[in-house]
């Protein structure tokens, strides 16, 4: 997948979650939210279909880019999917920051604040999540969930497609327990207030990535 190619299948990841979201709320049960998600994936199954049949096969048109773009999406929605249902987290992707030659230093900002309020692990324990890895320890979070989805959704780029199932991979609460997927999509979505001063640090960080 070319540059573009990429950029295009983040727009429709994104567009797909923005619209996902605003079905969700908190009393929305894990049984619900995979049902919702599949019905979600069927829709956009259907639009491939109707892609496909207004394809004219002998001419390479924007109409085939199309097509391919919603075969990626849906691809990556279904792999999804299978891993919401077994609550199976599966192979890892590392947390994978979208600032380039940049990236080193973001890190080092991302310790520099979250520590030691926000997290408790050292840097180069942390720094390992955004490393490829066979397994990784979970980073345990100490402050609310609402801090944790805002850090990923709003303040710091990624190039993850999925910045819930980022955090589900990499965290755990302060009592050790893995967040699921639909309770951090849900914080996500209603954007419950969190605590003032906690709130500032963790919007503090995008203004000090922007310095560099």
């Amino acid at each position: 997948m070319n540059a573009d190619d990429y950029i295009t299948h983040r727009f429709l990841m994104d567009t797909f979650w923005k619209e996902f979201e605003k079905k969700l709320d908190k009393r929305t049960t894990e049984e619900q939210y995979h049902s919702l998600f599949n019905f979600e994936i069927g829709i956009q199954e259907r639009k491939l279909n109707r892609y496909r049949e207004t394809l004219r096969p002998d001419l390479y048109t924007d109409d085939a880019l199309v097509v391919s773009e919603q075969e990626n999406l849906l691809a990556e929605l279904k792999s999804l999917y299978e891993q919401f249902k077994s609550d199976d987290i599966g192979k890892i992707e590392p947390i994978r920051l979208a600032y380039d030659l940049k990236n080193e230093k973001v890190i080092e900002i991302l310790h520099k604040i979250l520590y030691p309020n926000f997290i408790k692990c050292t840097f180069d324990e942390f720094q390992i999540h955004f490393i490829e890895q066979d397994d990784y320890i979970p980073i345990q979070w100490y402050k609310s969930e609402t801090c944790i989805a805002d850090l990923f959704k709003e303040q710091v780029r990624i190039l993850n497609d999925d910045w819930a199932m980022l955090i589900v991979s990499h965290f755990c609460n302060k009592n050790g327990k893995r967040y699921k997927h639909k309770q951090v999509i849900s914080v996500g979505s209603n954007r419950i207030s969190a605590n003032y001063t906690d709130s500032e640090t963790i919007k503090s960080i995008s203004k000090k990535i922007n310095t560099l």
